[in-house]
């Protein structure tokens, strides 16, 4: 009886609380758009269904944990037929056989097992990053009903003040026509455009009603009740369109899974023999009963060993699948971030297109109010009969209404478009534009400052000689704002030996102000049996990005991967063009957000390389190497094209100049200034080759 009372009070209280982990019920009240987003975070069906997802893959990987763990194994015999006893030499007619022990699967406790519990630990990552992603849908999805509702609200009234304006240009025009000043049709007119005010209202009225019943029933709320706060449209400022990429590619959950997807294919591969072969250790005791000769027990130990007779092309089949499938993930993280940057531009001009559109409208509108204050005056005057001038009056009333309804038609075309923008970048908060700096004013008859980078090659030898540090200073007083660090192999040798003075050295570029990039330039990269050594560096690159602070990490990635290095190149250019572009995408989807710049010579469009555009349209920024160049009519002729589709991408690129070939640095800067005002777009600024030439003019030495 006492059981069942506990059953029945259990079930009371399951009835009356509801599931376990069900959100309770908002309070009642008006409900803000950062309300709903949050209650989309825990109702939203998307954001369920992967919040499940992700525990019963937790439960999975606690029960991978525990799969083979030491197994306990008994068993019972009792056997008729005569069996032969070894120790007494004889046959026994009944024998009974009882054993109990303990079974540790040796090579699937230390191989498959953590396998699987590492596979399981990826897919939970990957599901976790789906769930990221879910919430961003959940939360796009609300923001968009909530923009819809309102933009109805705001079509809704003004439509009503329309009609009632139209109103009462109708009374006026009825009286008019009554003494011959209105036309029949006129009337006849303005009763249509009054009736059309009149219905459109009403469908805004219903849209309204209908996105808040789609918000009630998605998040599991009362249509009846609930309330939304008013919304202030407002205008954010957005960064650069680069800036927008680079921002994608580091907060789309789904880029942000690839690496653990090429994990987990990278698995079966790792653990193909400890998956093939089977390794036992047992320990066991038995007791035998015979009926002639009596009881006998012992205890023994054993290793059992299997495998299967096609083991080794078993084991090699199974890795080549691993790695296919490795490769398989890596070439779709690829193409995943091609289409996320591709969504991102879509995005990107449909949020310009309705910034043009709004702007239009708010010209319209203010062309319709200045109508509306020349018809004031008109009306004014004691010339124009009373019924025309109030009838005129009324229409251009209309008229500025009907501007302020484009104006908010397009305010909240915006809105959403802005909204869209949100959801393709991956992220919820969109850092605002920083403000433009203002340059310091040269002195009179100056040219203006001409901004520089700088080639740094062989850090470990100006490390271990003490120098590396105090090369921001002096490089910030002669306006290098960029150096391109090489990495190479002593610096990023096991050890780390060198790191701690490489973060100091970012610190104090940070400081400064000076933009320190990864250059990676080892041409044979290219090449696709060498692209192995070039992911080393990039996971290298990658960890070293994680384990420091925001001011002491690469700002980018620069590769100067010069194709016509490579054999036979006049004769190989096609495949070896191709090689670089493939090679550039690789790097950016294992770039783990940081931009990456590509270094290209001049002569690149000239010599046939077709593939050229895709080249500038795959970097986040160029620098052209002129090393050659030194007529700056020529060299902005030979950069007319690329410069061209540089500057309707919006992205930026530099100059690179060999200073050696110049007498001294008024002769560089010369030339630079002359350069600058050759080319169109302007350059970002100039590359310097490289800063054993340049570090004369640092040390005060140039002239």
């Amino acid at each position: 009886m006492g059981i069942l009372v506990c059953v029945i009070v259990m079930v009371g209280y399951w009835v009356t609380a509801g599931p376990a982990g069900a959100a309770p019920p908002p309070a009642a009240g008006v409900l803000s758009l950062r309300d709903l987003e949050g209650l989309a975070q825990n109702r939203h069906p998307l954001v369920r269904e992967a919040q499940s997802r992700g525990r019963a893959l937790a439960s999975r990987r606690e029960e991978a944990r525990h799969r083979f763990g030491p197994e306990l194994q008994a068993g019972y015999n009792y056997n008729t037929n005569p069996v032969f006893n070894e120790t007494d030499r004889s046959f026994s007619s009944v024998q009974h056989h009882a054993e109990a022990g303990v079974v540790l699967p040796v090579l699937k406790r230390l191989g498959a097992g953590p396998g699987e519990v590492e596979r399981a630990a990826c897919q939970l990552k990957v599901a976790e990053a789906e769930g990221r992603r879910a919430v961003q849908q959940a939360r796009h999805e609300v923001r968009q009903l909530y923009l819809e509702y309102w933009e109805a609200e705001r079509q809704e009234k003004h439509y009503l003040s329309a009609a009632g304006l139209l109103e009462e240009a109708l009374r006026l025009a009825r009286q008019g026509e009554k003494h011959g000043e209105v036309l029949p049709a006129e009337v006849l007119a303005l009763e249509q455009q009054w009736l059309e005010a009149r219905e459109q209202a009403g469908l805004a009225a219903q849209a309204q009603e209908s996105r808040r019943r789609r918000l009630a029933a998605l998040l599991g709320l009362e249509a009846a009740t609930l309330r939304l706060a008013p919304h202030t449209p407002e205008k954010p400022r957005l960064p650069g369109f680069p800036e927008l990429v680079r921002l994608a590619r580091a907060s789309r959950p789904e880029l942000a899974a690839i690496p653990w997807r090429i994990r987990e294919a990278r698995i079966n591969g790792e653990r193909a023999i400890a998956q093939v072969f089977d390794l036992n250790l047992e320990a066991r005791y038995y007791v035998d009963q015979y009926k002639e000769i009596g009881t006998r027990s012992g205890a023994f130990l054993m290793a059992r060993f299997s495998a299967p007779l096609e083991a080794v092309p078993l084991v090699r089949h199974r890795r080549e699948s691993s790695s296919s499938e490795a490769a398989a993930q890596e070439a779709r993280g690829e193409a995943l971030a091609l289409q996320v940057e591709r969504e991102v531009a879509a995005a990107w001009e449909s949020y310009l297109t309705a910034e043009a559109r709004l702007k239009v409208a708010q010209k319209l509108r203010q062309l319709a109010e200045e109508k509306l204050r020349t018809r004031a005056v008109m009306a004014a005057r004691p010339s124009l009969l009373a019924s025309a001038s109030g009838l005129e009056l009324l229409l251009a009333r209309v008229q500025v209404e009907a501007a302020a309804r484009e104006e908010a038609a397009r305010e909240a075309e915006r809105e959403r478009a802005y909204a869209a923008l949100l959801f393709a970048l991956g992220t919820d908060d969109l850092p605002a534009a920083p403000p433009a700096e203002t340059p310091a004013s040269p002195a009179p008859g100056a040219a203006p400052p001409l901004p520089l980078a700088v080639w740094l090659y062989y850090p470990d030898r100006l490390i271990a000689a003490g120098e590396l540090a105090g090369i921001p200073a002096l490089a910030r007083s002669k306006g290098v704002r960029a150096v391109y660090l090489c990495l190479n192999r002593p610096l990023i040798a096991p050890g780390d030996r060198f790191v701690p003075k490489l973060r100091q050295f970012l610190a104090e570029a940070h400081r400064q102000g000076i933009a320190v990039h990864a250059l990676l330039d080892e041409t044979t990269w290219l090449l696709p049996e060498r692209r192995e050594d070039l992911l080393a560096y990039l996971r290298w690159l990658k960890d070293f990005q994680a384990g420091g602070g925001l001011d002491s990490r690469f700002a980018a990635i620069h590769l100067d991967l010069e194709i016509h290095q490579l054999p036979q190149w006049q004769q190989r250019k096609a495949l070896y063009s191709t090689y670089l572009l493939d090679t550039l995408r690789l790097v950016k989807s294992q770039a783990a957000g940081l931009p990456v710049w590509l270094d290209l010579p001049v002569w690149l469009d000239e010599e046939g390389v077709t593939l050229w555009p895709e080249l500038l349209r795959q970097s986040d920024g160029v620098v052209f190497m002129a090393y050659d160049q030194k007529d700056p009519q020529r060299l902005a002729a030979s950069l007319a094209a690329e410069t061209a589709l540089l500057g309707r991408l919006g992205k930026p690129y530099w100059v690179g100049v060999q200073v050696r070939d110049f007498p001294g640095e008024s002769a560089v800067r010369t030339f630079l200034a002359r350069v600058r005002e050759q080319l169109t777009p302007r350059p970002a600024g100039f590359a310097l080759f490289q800063y054993e030439e340049v570090k004369k003019w640092l040390k005060g030495g140039g002239s």
